[in-house]
């Protein structure tokens, strides 16, 4: 176990207590001064979940792109789509993008931002900790995030945040300290639940 008395132990965190205020303690005063005494709230037995969700497979429209992001970004054109249209103008309770793409051959942290005409609407954050898949140019990857910029994106549909039909989407790569990666993209897919 670390030194309680160095950075490992002046770590905080902060709890709600039972009455709603905070109680911000350090892992060196857990270590040291919390007894076994510790006593938590009774579960609440009023309490409900009711979930809104409905058991309908999400509508989805598929744009194949077939080109590489590189450092300097990729823009994409939309073909005119009625499909794609009426997807973005229905009624929905959650609106998504997914990106597939192929092997990734990066093996640290970084980020795909989307833009629908210079105007952000969501990101892709890739994690690290992974082989690269150099080995199988077969690999596909799907990362989905929901539209729009947090907190909001949750309230946000297809309609409002893509300003009508999107002609053009703009993927960016943020964090990538390689000037030579590329990734390709195989596929956008934009997806609504009613």
């Amino acid at each position: 176990m670390p030194s309680v008395d160095g950075p490992w132990g002046r770590q905080e965190y902060t709890y709600v207590d039972v009455d709603g205020s905070p109680i911000t303690v350090t892992v060196k005063d857990i270590v040291t001064k919390l007894s076994p005494k510790i006593t938590y709230q009774a579960p609440s037995d009023g309490v409900q979940i009711i979930s809104n969700s409905s058991n309908d497979l999400p509508e989805v429209v598929s744009v194949e792109v077939d080109q590489e992001l590189t450092r300097k970004g990729l823009n994409i054109k939309i073909p005119d789509s009625n499909r794609l249209t009426k997807l973005i103008n229905d009624k929905s309770v959650l609106s998504m993008i997914t990106i597939e793409t192929g092997p990734i051959s990066y093996e640290d942290k970084f980020r795909i931002n989307i833009f629908n005409d210079r105007k952000y609407i969501g990101r892709v954050s890739l994690l690290d900790g992974r082989q690269p898949d150099e080995d199988d140019p077969t690999i596909t990857h799907e990362f989905t995030t929901t539209v729009g910029t947090m907190p909001s994106s949750l309230k946000s549909t297809m309609k409002n945040v893509m300003a009508g039909y999107p002609k053009n989407l703009k993927l960016t790569l943020q964090n990538v300290k390689d000037k030579k990666f590329k990734v390709h993209i195989n596929k956008i897919t934009f997806s609504i639940m009613k």
